[in-house]
């Protein structure tokens, strides 16, 4: 019911910061009483469960020195001066530093739109790729999307077919994750300028997901 839609956007996204804990997957902690944590990256209900007031993490999230609130005043203490553009196009055609912010896949990043990056135009990439099928990112991120995307919210599209994953339920095998890794790297050595870097951060104990990386 909140009229401005930035305010309206900002509680949503405050309040997605907690909605988990507001659920009956959180465990109870005896050295934290007071608080919890997802025990399992699944959608899972432990035999002995902590199921948080929500309007008791609001307050938190108002007042807490490391909540929602405090975060933002820091923010926008430290980036006040950076210039936000409002695609990848104007971005690169102007002098002045700045960011653009895009929520996509990197798969996108050679489509035509203002926010197509073009070859060899890139300084440097870190990247933290999804490890194999170890944690399902898009069906846990379900619960986040159906309360952001709720009455009042932003368009939430959830595209389970672009995930990079192995996941039997989805008919995503090993190869399949190969195969998107590769178009990814694919995309990320166009963008970059010659004799430029990328690092990958990854972590895996399974050797044929670690070998599908090194393949890709």
């Amino acid at each position: 019911s909140v009229p401005d839609r930035r305010m309206r956007h900002a509680l949503l996204a405050m309040m997605g910061t907690f909605v988990h804990l507001a659920s009956k997957m959180m465990m109870v902690r005896e050295s934290r009483p007071d608080s919890s944590s997802l025990a399992r990256q699944a959608y899972w209900t432990p035999e002995v469960f902590m199921e948080s007031n929500p309007a008791n993490l609001v307050r938190r999230a108002l007042s807490h020195h490391q909540g929602y609130v405090s975060g933002h005043r820091d923010a926008n203490a430290r980036f006040e001066s950076v210039v936000v553009f409002d695609s990848v196009k104007a971005l690169l055609s102007s002098d002045r530093p700045g960011a653009r912010l895009v929520c996509g896949s990197v798969l996108d990043m050679g489509g035509r739109g203002r926010d197509r990056v073009p070859d060899e135009s890139v300084d440097y990439i870190f990247t933290d790729p999804p490890y194999g099928g170890a944690i399902q990112y898009m069906e846990m991120f379900t619960l986040w999307a159906a309360w952001l995307g709720g009455p009042g919210g932003p368009e939430m599209p959830m595209r389970f077919e672009d995930e990079i994953t192995i996941n039997e339920a989805q008919g995503k095998d090993r190869d399949d994750y190969q195969l998107l890794m590769s178009a990814a790297f694919r995309q990320c050595y166009r963008v970059l300028k010659g004799g430029r870097w990328m690092h990958v951060t990854f972590h895996s104990t399974d050797v044929g997901t670690f070998t599908s990386i090194v393949d890709a």
